[in-house]
């Protein structure tokens, strides 16, 4: 966890930063709603999004939920994120979605290969969207 006292600092380095590489780093899930449904806390908890230069990967605890690569486009409102499955039944198939990132809140909504871009940030009832709000752990780079 950032110390209050670092906090400044860091804010000031990811504003130096693309808008791409102000994503890397460890994110933790602080609420999410899966089409419609909203998952409880003790679900979130131990969720973890890990994103690299090149590499978005989600787990719970030691189990990787998710693994792929991926680009995101900051020339879009709101940034567009494509991920690329590297495995089992999603390997080479788009997953694409939006993004929204403010200081150390990043907000998610994305739909599995096969669905279309979501254009806002909702999950409503059957629409197979995932939204996700994750606070950053940890700052990449």
């Amino acid at each position: 966890m950032i110390a209050e006292t670092d906090r400044v600092t860091v804010m000031v380095y990811h504003q130096m930063m693309k808008p791409t590489e102000q994503l890397h780093g460890v994110w933790q899930a602080v609420s999410a709603t899966i089409s419609g449904q909203v998952l409880a806390d003790a679900e979130l908890r131990s969720v973890r999004l890990t994103l690299t230069a090149n590499r978005f990967t989600t787990r719970r605890g030691a189990e990787t939920l998710f693994d792929s690569t991926y680009t995101a486009d900051a020339t879009k409102t709101p940034m567009e994120i494509e991920m690329l499955g590297s495995g089992g039944a999603f390997e080479g198939k788009p997953a694409l979605g939006i993004t929204s990132l403010a200081d150390d809140t990043l907000q998610l909504c994305y739909k599995m290969p096969g669905y279309p871009r979501p254009t806002e940030f909702i999950s409503p009832d059957g629409s197979g969207a995932f939204l996700i709000t994750l606070k950053r752990l940890q700052p990449g780079g």
